[in-house]
């Protein structure tokens, strides 16, 4: 694993692109989502791998630190409304660098900086705990048509511990 990381870490812009830029044979036309994942954008933390789902069938959203904005929120009522999801999970994950930096203060005008006390579980729960107190999701909690679950993925443990 180290000797990927040292050969990544080397990769210059242009072999970056020309990377990301090769044929694209494994993309689907279409999709077909039953779950939206709210989660990170740290690297290792991958829905479709950690939930052993194929391209297609999670909407995910990713932010620096899973954070929940107004804009994120719109999202997933969007995909909500528009893609028949009746479950919405909220996936934290340890050592989280942007939760790190946040509790930390290095980027005081940070959103998440405003947001984030106690433990990185204590984010994802009150973040599904804001998402269900919203509409439409409310409602549709209410008729048993939507579930929003917190979750954290511990990187030492290889699971996921639903909260």
């Amino acid at each position: 694993m180290g000797e990927r990381i040292a050969r990544v870490s080397l990769m210059s812009p242009e072999e970056a692109l020309k990377r990301l830029a090769q044929p694209l044979d494994h993309v689907i036309a279409t999709a077909s989502p039953f779950a939206a994942i709210l989660t990170c954008s740290d690297p290792r933390v991958c829905p479709d791998l950690i939930f052993k789902c194929n391209q297609g069938d999670l909407f995910e959203v990713r932010t620096a630190g899973h954070v929940l904005t107004r804009e994120i929120e719109e999202t997933l009522i969007f995909a909500f409304l528009n893609m028949d999801i009746h479950l919405i999970v909220v996936l934290g994950h340890e050592n989280c660098l942007a939760v790190k930096a946040a509790k930390e203060k290095a980027y005081p005008d940070w959103n998440l900086t405003k947001l984030i006390s106690g433990t990185e579980e204590d984010y994802s729960r009150a973040c599904q705990k804001r998402l269900a107190s919203i509409e439409p999701f409310k409602t549709a909690i209410a008729e048993g048509t939507l579930k929003i679950e917190a979750a954290h993925l511990s990187f030492t443990n290889q699971s996921v511990e639903w909260l």
